[in-house]
């Protein structure tokens, strides 16, 4: 093997596996000092990173603002400290390993689970411990968003998503959208798809970000048919969530208009716990949109998105909105 594997499999015993040091020299037939010599290899030239995260700090003030202002059951804002603020390029990491750790504690006791889509979920679902409950069944709850060359879309999230339980995974192998009431109404009765439907409408639980018209965009497909799925100026539009779009006041501009294929919206906003991830600041907006229509029950944010909506809406009740 090369010497980047053999560093490789090494750290992995001895970081991982917590092998000794002899034992490891003696699975390679190599002396213990060559042992410690690839070690201090593998971090040097990056095949071995090590990264030690301190003990996630919360901000309590923000959470009760938040939870009051929009009815929430429960909200985590993680602590952005000046520390924190001057290694910008770990923010990201700690927000999704705080999220994955505030996630899985609410999935402790669910049963089925309905999962979206998107880069960060994508992400914080990466950072899930393993933790078997073969009895889960984690579920789509509405058809592909299609885009294109992505990881990050709905059938490989509840794929990863069951992997992290050793848990099973139904799919819905069809778009999110379906122009034709006629066809969609057909495909919902398919029974390999009515299965899925059949199950994700009982879930418990749903885990998902957001989304911008930008996002929406960003697929070909669907923005050429804009016109015809959300029959509304673009400007009218703050954000995405369960494939619907939605404007600042919260109201749902679809209606009965709504091509999407899965569970009803209605439903949807009756499962018990509606997990929201909202991680970056540009989706202030999307945020105010999403919590207004009372899209979640729990809410898993940063400091500077919770600083951000409250801004915002003490501006709104002032009635000087233009500076949010």
């Amino acid at each position: 093997m090369s010497d980047e594997e053999l560093i490789a499999r090494i750290a992995r015993d001895y970081y991982l596996n917590r092998d000794a040091l002899g034992d490891i020299a003696r699975r390679y037939s190599i002396s213990r000092y060559k042992v410690s010599k690839y070690l201090e290899e593998g971090l040097t030239e990056g095949v071995v990173q090590i990264r030690i995260r301190a003990q996630f700090e919360r901000n309590a003030g923000y959470e009760r603002d938040l939870q009051d202002r929009f009815g929430l059951r429960r909200v985590a804002v993680l602590r952005y400290g000046d520390a924190a603020l001057a290694r910008q390029a770990d923010l990201r990491d700690d927000y999704r390993a705080f999220a994955a750790r505030e996630a899985q504690l609410l999935l402790h006791h669910s049963r089925i689970v309905g999962v979206s889509w998107g880069d960060t979920l994508d992400a914080v679902l990466g950072e899930f411990t393993y933790q078997p409950r073969p009895e889960m069944v984690f579920t789509q709850f509405v058809g592909r968003y299609g885009k294109y060359h992505s990881l990050a879309d709905s059938t490989r999230m509840v794929q990863k998503a069951a992997s992290r339980f050793d848990a099973e995974y139904l799919t819905l192998d069809c778009p999110i959208y379906i122009l034709d009431d006629q066809a969609r109404a057909l495909m919902a009765g398919e029974r390999f798809l009515k299965q899925t439907l059949d199950v994700a409408d009982h879930m418990d639980t749903l885990i998902t970000g957001i989304g911008t018209f930008e996002s929406l965009s960003s697929v070909d497909v669907w923005n050429d048919q804009r016109w015809q799925l959300f029959p509304v100026p673009p400007e009218q539009i703050a954000g995405f969530v369960y494939g619907r779009p939605y404007d600042t006041t919260g109201h749902f501009l679809t209606g009965d208009t709504d091509k999407t294929f899965g569970v009803p919206l209605p439903r949807l906003l009756e499962v018990p716990t509606r997990i929201g991830l909202i991680e970056t600041r540009h989706k202030t907006t999307a945020a105010l949109g999403a919590l207004r229509a009372g899209a979640f029950t729990h809410l898993i944010t940063t400091e500077p998105v919770a600083e951000a909506i409250l801004r915002h809406t003490a501006l709104e009740a002032s009635g000087d909105s233009s500076q949010g």
